[in-house]
């Protein structure tokens, strides 16, 4: 089945109809769905996943003992954050919010971070080193940078992207809708936006 076909074939279904590649076993039940991606990589993409929720589970109980400031849970987006993050270069430029820890375990979480969690600044400064921006607790606040970032970038003859995680909230506010704005005017860099 040709790559337009099968995207028609998914978009055009009813919208309780599930979209399923594996059930509950494992079992593939939809081949023509299965990435392209060596056995292996496939195994790292799902030990992230499952670390980024054993991590975010510990997150909370240590937020409600109060030995962590504010912690956002990243349940059933682990996926997202994962999967888009694998798809990356190394040297790509990350931008998230304070749920998307996800993003982090796929380039290595450096345990610095976790100072930032319990109020000490030097926990953001581990994640230039890993190409990615600081932690923004701003709802949407984090677009316009990483957009300037791309922009600057495309200018530099730089052929990194810049990929910026937010949740649905972001799309409700000022900053989202100025990037959008910016890439339709000023022209397309090379950031990929995610929710």
């Amino acid at each position: 089945m040709s790559g337009d076909a099968l995207e028609r074939d998914l978009f055009d279904r009813e919208p309780d109809d599930r979209i399923r590649v594996l059930d509950a076993d494992g079992t593939v039940v939809a081949p023509e769905l299965e990435p392209a991606l060596e056995a292996e990589t496939l195994r790292s993409m799902y030990r992230d996943m499952r670390f980024s929720r054993r991590f975010d589970e510990r997150m909370i109980s240590l937020q409600r003992q109060g030995r962590l400031g504010t912690d956002s849970s990243l349940a059933g987006q682990e996926g997202s954050q994962i999967g888009s993050t694998y798809a990356l270069a190394d040297d790509d430029m990350l931008s998230f919010q304070y749920r998307e820890h996800g993003t982090l375990v796929a380039r290595d979480l450096p345990w610095e971070y976790l100072l930032y969690w319990m109020g000490h600044e030097d926990g953001n400064a581990a994640l230039a080193e890993i190409d990615v921006f600081p932690l923004n607790i701003s709802i949407a606040a984090h677009l316009p940078h990483i957009v300037g970032w791309s922009w600057a970038a495309k200018l530099n003859g730089d052929d990194r992207v810049g990929v910026a995680h937010f949740g649905d909230g972001s799309t409700s506010e000022g900053d989202f809708h100025e990037v959008l704005n910016f890439a339709g005017v000023v022209g397309r860099g090379p950031t990929a936006r995610g929710m």
